[in-house]
């Protein structure tokens, strides 16, 4: 039962670290209008549900 909770505590927070601007202007724009901090992600991982909405989203935009 203990592993069970611990699964579903750890999932809440990848389902609600999800959003993320894909322009760089609105991305500056809103951390200035916030006083936020930016942060670049330059990994990923084929199980990792945020990641694979961050290739799907950001990093498969560039490609051909």
């Amino acid at each position: 039962m203990k592993i069970i909770c611990v699964f579903l505590f750890l999932l809440s927070f990848s389902l609600t670290a999800q959003n993320w601007e894909t322009d760089w202007k609105v991305a500056t724009q809103k951390s200035k209008k916030n006083n936020q901090k930016l942060i670049l992600v330059f990994s990923g991982s084929d199980w990792c549900i945020p990641c694979i909405k961050l290739e799907k989203e950001i990093w498969d935009r560039g490609k051909l």
